[in-house]
């Protein structure tokens, strides 16, 4: 998973543009995320912003946003994780997601190769 560091307005306009270009999601974590990570769908293709631990993210970026996703602590937690963390449980969750779409993919595969015979027809399994 590749990352990049954008320190600059200017480099956060280009980031975004780029990833728009290639057709990537762009998904903002901030704590006013509508949906938990782990509800989500995190599987394709992506740019993840992850803002600093005390001033997170710039509302342009969250509002220009395709999905907005916040970290549940599972109980009320006011401070914030810092980067490194919130960047580690996001990534985590992102591996998890395009693991289990790999083998749920790799499964439908087999499936199939296994209820089609070499006529390509139904072979009742």
């Amino acid at each position: 998973m590749p990352t990049v560091l954008v320190t600059s307005p200017d480099q956060l306009e280009e980031a975004i543009a780029l990833a728009r270009a290639g057709g990537l999601r762009i998904v903002c974590a901030d704590r006013s995320g509508t949906v938990t990570v782990d509800q989500a769908d995190l599987s394709g293709p992506l740019l993840l912003a992850v803002g600093g631990a005390r001033r997170g993210l710039t509302r342009r970026l969250t509002a220009t946003a395709d999905l907005v996703v916040a970290i549940a602590y599972g109980r009320r937690f006011r401070p914030a994780l810092d980067t490194t963390s919130a960047t580690a449980v996001l990534a985590f969750e992102v591996a998890r997601q395009r693991r289990a779409a790999a083998a749920f993919v790799r499964g439908s595969a087999t499936a199939s190769r296994r209820t089609t015979g070499t006529s390509g027809r139904t072979t009742g399994t």
